[in-house]
């Protein structure tokens, strides 16, 4: 049975609400770092690993992990020692950049505005390929074309304002014969209302109700998170808990999740958080800061810019021949 926490008293000692004020200075990345590591512990605490292929975690490992968590929450480091100098990490993925897959982008066609994913090239709709984010463009073969994808190609030559205006027309025309409701994905905005919430202390206490069997009450959580005068019980239980659920339950890219729509909450923050690669440098400086060996970021930047170049270079050949064979 749940051991219920009635007072602020029952609380770890090392918990402190003020610990969490510099929340407030998070950005997207910070908070991708900081909630990607709290789902690795809580994972790691449902299944333990095995150690030297002879015995799971011991329980005394978590008790660190989650005394040092909560003395310092805004940490994106999480590991503890255990026997003979071996340190675990609970930040699996911290590192993590987003790994392209490059594929071959088709900026126009010279007389359509936009085309069927039918009427492009054979061997293009026969290559399933992933273009950068930011790329206009998503191709990928017709058997693996998801209803939420709809692949199309701009012509560049227009105007700005009148491709705006066409894709506004496409897209609702596309959602509408596909039956498909977007979605508002996670914003700066957000994150703000993450702030005001106290989410991420919410989360942290979650994570202890869970390890030690212990249970909070949404009132008490009103108390504990100092939101008396701002929010009601309702709020925790129709928001802020299911967004808690949302995010620590689902699977990011990398841990092998289906979310073919990007559309999972934990890979919306990722999205966010990696959303401008011009914006890498700042991925940089948060490493350096948590004293990350530069040369071990470094080869991955080079690698993507040769993955950058490579595409660029396919573009121009495929450009060069089309406009050969117009002639």
């Amino acid at each position: 049975m749940d051991r219920r926490i009635n007072q602020k008293d029952n609380l770890p000692p090392a918990f402190e609400i003020h610990k969490y004020d510099e929340v407030a200075n998070f950005t997207a990345i910070d908070w991708w770092f900081a909630i990607k590591m709290r789902i690795n512990l809580l994972n790691t605490i449902k299944e333990p690993f095995f150690y030297k292929e002879e015995k799971t975690i011991d329980k005394k490992v978590f008790e660190l992990a989650f005394d040092q968590l909560l003395n310092n929450p805004l940490e994106s480091d999480l590991y503890v020692k255990f026997e003979d100098d071996t340190f675990i990490f609970f930040d699996q993925g911290r590192y993590t950049i987003i790994n392209d897959d490059y594929g071959l982008a088709v900026n126009h066609f010279p007389d359509e505005m936009i085309v069927p994913v039918e009427n492009l090239p054979k061997f293009i709709r026969d290559e399933p390929r992933r273009l950068n984010e930011n790329d206009f463009l998503t191709i990928k073969s017709p058997e693996l074309t998801h209803k939420a994808e709809c692949p199309f190609v701009v012509n560049i030559s227009y105007p700005d304002k009148i491709i705006l205006e066409q894709f506004k027309y496409f897209l609702r025309k596309a959602r509408e014969e596909q039956g498909f409701k977007s979605i508002r994905t996670i914003d700066d905005y957000d994150l703000l209302r993450w702030v005001d919430y106290k989410f991420l202390a919410y989360i942290d206490l979650k994570l202890w109700c869970f390890f030690w069997g212990a249970n909070i009450t949404n009132k008490e959580f009103l108390k504990i998170l100092c939101l008396n005068n701002r929010y009601d019980e309702d709020t925790i239980r129709k928001t802020i808990e299911p967004l808690r659920q949302e995010l620590m339950d689902g699977l990011t890219y990398e841990d092998g999740g289906e979310d073919k729509d990007g559309l999972a909450k934990i890979n919306q923050l990722k999205n966010l958080a990696y959303k401008k690669q011009e914006n890498m440098l700042g991925v940089i400086t948060h490493e350096l800061k948590s004293e990350y060996p530069y040369n071990m970021i470094e080869p991955k930047i080079q690698e993507e810019r040769k993955a950058r170049q490579l595409k660029q270079q396919v573009i121009d050949t495929f450009m060069s021949i089309r406009k050969n064979q117009g002639k």
